[in-house]
């Protein structure tokens, strides 16, 4: 399951690497201004992601001509990035531009890549062919640049499957950040057109919320009641056993008893009461994977 807290600090870290601008484009709304210069491969992807957002086929068209007049070979760093490969996968399939550029800087990778590496150029292959929806690859990448590119054809049980798998398993789920990213953002994308296909399902969302919010609440206040009841009485019931003991008036054992239980005493544990609510609404939260306040 993928808490809110794991992959906010999880992208917090990415932010703070030259990845920045280009997981702004990628996971967020804002467009922001771009460079027609070639020279940096990163502020490459960022303007080609860009142009696919903003469907300018011009200015992408005009970026890759001259990005593409670059020798490809094992030394060039920036065929090993697959967000970079991705935008200009993107590009290039979205625009319709010549592919034969992009699948042999595919091609240069592919044998010594891992597993998960090979998986993800079978998707960027998929997409050049324009199979959003095969079964062998990562389909949140082929969502993801479907919802960028605004040329959406999903298909209900790939999304479904892709959503279910995703939500279950244990965040990061790879050691790819590539794969990491992509995915958490194609889990908002499924979530919004399950939304979106089923108002019913949206509606029953949006009331749980509120209701798991007051329920836990209640069921903190409840317990720690509870609990903090539970641990008077039994302090209660071991002073009282002392005091019993003591060969005191009967008179001056009820009086030293009940200074006990006041003050400093066992009366002390009520002033516990609130901190327990909240760790027991924390531990709720964070064993039903809600994200704590």
């Amino acid at each position: 399951m993928v808490y809110i807290e794991e992959h906010s600090a999880y992208l917090q870290r990415l932010k703070q690497s030259p990845l920045a601008p280009l997981l702004n484009e990628i996971l967020y709304e804002p467009v922001a201004n771009y460079s027609l210069e070639t020279h940096n491969a990163n502020e490459v992807a960022v303007s080609l992601i860009i142009c696919v957002k903003t469907n300018n086929k011009v200015h992408a068209e005009q970026i890759l001509n001259q990005f593409s007049k670059r020798k490809i070979n094992k030394e060039s760093h920036w065929i090993y990035d697959n967000f970079i490969v991705f935008s200009l996968v993107c590009a290039v399939h979205k625009f319709n531009l010549p592919v034969h550029w992009i699948r042999e800087t595919i091609n240069v990778t592919y044998s010594q890549a891992n597993p998960i590496d090979k998986k993800i150029k079978d998707t960027f292959r998929n997409i050049l062919t324009g199979n959003y929806n095969s079964k062998g690859d990562y389909h949140q990448i082929s969502l993801v640049y479907q919802f960028l590119a605004k040329n959406e054809n999903p298909d209900d049980n790939r999304i479904n499957e892709m959503y279910i798998e995703l939500w279950e398993a244990t965040f990061p789920f790879t050691e790819d950040d590539f794969i990491n990213v992509i995915s958490l953002k194609a889990i908002e994308i499924a979530f919004l057109k399950k939304a979106l296909l089923s108002p019913d399902r949206f509606i029953l969302m949006e009331n749980f919320i509120p209701n798991f919010k007051k329920r836990t609440e209640i069921l903190a206040n409840i317990s720690s009641w509870l609990l903090i009841a539970f641990i008077t009485i039994v302090s209660f019931y071991i002073l009282w056993l002392i005091y019993e003991k003591n060969s005191y008036p009967l008179l001056s054992k009820v009086l030293f008893f009940l200074l006990s239980i006041s003050g400093f005493g066992v009366s002390i544990f009520w002033g516990w009461k609130k901190g327990l609510s909240r760790f027991i609404i924390t531990f709720i939260n964070k064993t039903f994977g809600y994200p704590s306040e």
